[in-house]
């Protein structure tokens, strides 16, 4: 039986037939016919996984490029003392568990500043997530940054992780963290002293390695 894609024959489903007479051979072709099908859908979602893969890997390839020709250039203009200064300060941090404070207007590089600290990190091959701390609804808030449990409220069908686990291994930097109502900056105090956290419901604190990289408002 012929695995056909896209009408391309990829491959041959050879079989011995086990039953006797009395099962019909169009039967078998039928059935056969369905299994050579599922075997070429298969082949096809693994090509499709593999390119996007390569996609990905592309990307990732392109934005690290991408950094580093910022880097590059952010300082080969930044020829004034506060900017050697803040090139200094980048490359003591970075190295480090520290987290990190940035302050500064809008514009001023803040996020750009904090991808270069996560790129000259050891953790630049795991994730940097970004977090609009102001866009994040009061309702979800918690569970964005924390996650939840199944159960833990109506709706909570499922556990979810929140953008603090996400960011495990990794650089997380928070955007507009004075925006966050005082009952969940508490909670994110604590995580920055004590590296851990709790899922809504959960049963037991979870314990997370990353540096945090965050801002303030200009209170």
């Amino acid at each position: 039986m012929p695995i056909l894609l896209s009408n391309e024959s990829i491959g041959v489903l050879s079989v011995d037939r086990l039953f006797g007479p009395e099962i019909d051979f169009k039967e078998d072709i039928r059935f056969l016919t369905i299994l050579a099908t599922l075997m070429a859908q298969f082949v096809q979602l693994n090509r499709q996984v593999e390119r996007r893969e390569e996609h990905l890997l592309t990307e990732n390839r392109s934005l690290r490029a991408e950094v580093s020709a910022k880097y590059n250039h952010f300082f080969a203009v930044g020829v004034s003392p506060a900017m050697q200064t803040l090139n200094k300060m980048i490359r003591k941090v970075a190295p480090s568990r520290a987290s990190v404070l940035l302050l500064g207007e809008s514009g001023t590089g803040k996020t750009l500043t904090a991808r270069i600290i996560h790129e000259l990190s050891q953790r630049r091959r795991n994730p940097f997530a970004k977090v609009n701390c102001a866009a994040l609804p009061d309702n979800l808030i918690e569970s964005e940054l924390f996650g939840h449990e199944k159960g833990a409220f109506t709706g909570a069908t499922q556990t979810k992780k929140g953008r603090l686990e996400e960011a495990d291994t990794g650089t997380i930097f928070l955007d507009e963290i004075g925006e966050l109502p005082l009952s969940v900056q508490a909670k994110l105090l604590r995580f920055l002293q004590e590296r851990d956290f709790e899922r809504l419901a959960a049963p037991r604190p979870a314990r997370w390695m990353f540096a945090l990289l965050r801002r303030p408002t200009s209170t």
